[in-house]
């Protein structure tokens, strides 16, 4: 009988689960060749234990076989050469998503980064973070709870029904990440209750209003810093 790695059965469980999630054969054949050339390299180091990987390994994943993947050497106009232009793209949505789309087109793929660092309640910009910079991950939880904490100034700028509007957002960004912010949202609860995308217009006192305190929204919640 063929013995498999710790490292190969968390391969064969995630592309499982991507498989019982719909994921079409194409995604599927990419996730497991990238992931077969990952395991290979870390089994190649003496790791066999997915328990074992740490973020360090990632980073030299990337550093010795994909080194074009890293955000900071990526072409100039999406460079993350530091953590500070990683949060400046961050905050962005269309940056955001270009940044994103790049990262995809060169192989890299924050959501297999969070499995295999076992951080997926991490937002993806702390697990970019944290494999190029070494920085600490945070979970979107505790993102959420520093803007409510300490983003008092933003939230308190708000009448209350416009920030009940607000504090249910962050919450939809905790379960579920940043691009939970986005006018779709208002189609589900718990925004039903409060009369969908035009009672929540309303709550603002329009449409640009709306749109400048979820632009602001984004920003708090990468320029909060949670305090240990």
């Amino acid at each position: 009988m063929q013995r498999f790695s710790g490292l190969r059965v968390a391969v064969k469980d995630f592309l499982a689960d991507k498989r019982l999630a719909g994921l079409s054969p194409r995604s599927l054949e990419f996730y497991q060749l990238h992931l077969g050339t990952l395991v290979e390299f870390l089994e190649g180091v003496g790791l066999t234990r997915l328990e074992d990987v740490t973020v360090h390994q990632l980073r030299q994943y990337l550093a010795h076989w994909q080194p074009r993947l890293k955000p900071m050497s990526l072409d100039a106009k999406w460079r993350a050469a530091s953590i500070h232009d990683l949060r400046s793209i961050w905050i962005d949505p269309p940056r955001r998503a270009a940044f994103l789309d790049e990262l995809r087109e060169q192989s890299v793929r924050p959501e297999v980064l969070a499995k295999l660092i076992e951080r997926p309640d991490a937002d993806t910009f702390d697990v970019l973070a944290s494999v190029a910079f070494a920085a600490p991950v945070l979970s979107r939880d505790e993102r959420a709870k520093a803007v409510e904490n300490l983003g008092q100034r933003f939230l308190n700028a708000f009448g209350p029904d416009a920030r009940e509007v607000l504090l249910a957002l962050l919450e939809k960004y905790s379960l579920a990440g940043i691009e939970e912010l986005r006018p779709e949202v208002f189609h589900i609860p718990p925004f039903d209750r409060m009369g969908y995308a035009a009672g929540v217009t309303a709550r603002f006192g329009g449409p640009e209003r709306l749109r400048t305190a979820m632009d602001r929204l984004q920003k708090e919640i990468y320029l909060a810093e949670v305090v240990a």
